[in-house]
């Protein structure tokens, strides 16, 4: 349902209901956050890297996936990326000490 560019408003549910699942929507989320048939993937890693504030998953099994997604070709989903590193890691961004 995620990668139906026929029915966007479906598409779009579908992304932020695996979102909602927690764990249990990982796997698909992070599957679709690379697949080049998938609509609107700025949308899927917004609700991947939330997952990251479930204890069930957290900012250690997301961060790979946010730093692949830092060097993805479409702008929209490596900007976001990038803001949500620096968020998550500021002192690494701007290589100041930790406070």
């Amino acid at each position: 349902m995620m990668k139906d560019s026929s029915h966007p408003l479906t598409s779009t549910r579908a992304t932020m209901a695996l979102g909602n699942l927690g764990s249990s929507g990982f796997p698909a989320l992070a599957d679709a956050l690379f697949s080049t048939n998938q609509r609107e993937r700025q949308l899927v890693a917004l609700q991947l890297f939330e997952l990251s504030h479930e204890p069930d998953v957290g900012t250690n099994r997301v961060l790979p996936f946010v730093v692949r997604a830092m060097h993805d070709p479409d702008p929209m989903v490596s900007n976001y990326a990038v803001g949500f590193f620096a968020k998550i890691a500021p002192d690494l961004v701007t290589n100041a000490p930790p406070k």
